[in-house]
């Protein structure tokens, strides 16, 4: 569940996984008007997913300022939703090649512009890896790298944990497991 401004007002709006229905995966967008009510409402579709969406972050998917999101949408797929600033989005899909669990955002490569990482299973490697997306700034987004983890990864943030001024990669799972991925080493 995601809280934010999709719409050009200054209202409180919010985003949330609506489980699937009849023509796949949905997400529901709830327009605020400023009193603590939502009565305006969107529906988003995700056709031919049979999963539900999940983990909604931020990310800056262009330079219009709209406020966009990156969803995972399949166990390899994400699905980026584009925001016109009216509320309406339109969707692009990247696979990643591991079976996402977690998702989040930074700029990895110090372009100004947002990348995302995903964490998961890579069943070609037989483990949990990371894979690292660069931003081309048009919703276009290229491979930087992928990588093993030691462990689990369950869920992934980005900050700058050593105070470089970069942002690393933290991710963590089952039983205490924790890789913390330095900007130098990924």
């Amino acid at each position: 569940m995601l809280a934010g401004h999709f719409d050009a007002d200054t209202h409180v709006d919010v985003m949330f996984s609506a489980g699937l229905g009849s023509s796949g995966a949905t997400a529901t967008v709830l327009l605020g008007d400023g009193t603590g009510g939502f009565p305006a409402s969107r529906h988003l579709v995700m056709p031919y997913t049979n999963v539900p969406l999940s983990r909604l972050v931020w990310i800056a998917l262009d330079a219009d300022g709209d406020e966009d999101v990156v969803a995972v949408k399949t166990f390899n797929m994400l699905a980026l939703l584009q925001n016109d600033g009216a509320a309406n989005f339109w969707r692009t899909e990247v696979g990643t090649g591991v079976s996402i669990l977690a998702v989040a955002t930074a700029d990895f490569d110090g372009d100004g512009r947002a990348d995302f990482v995903a964490v998961g299973t890579d069943f070609s490697a037989g483990g949990y890896a990371y894979t690292v997306y660069r931003s081309t700034g048009a919703a276009v987004f290229i491979h930087l790298k992928t990588g093993a983890l030691s462990g689990e990864g369950w869920s992934v943030v980005a900050g700058d944990v050593n105070g470089d001024g970069a942002p690393d990669i933290i991710v963590g799972g089952a039983g205490g497991c924790l890789d913390v991925l330095l900007a130098k080493n990924y």
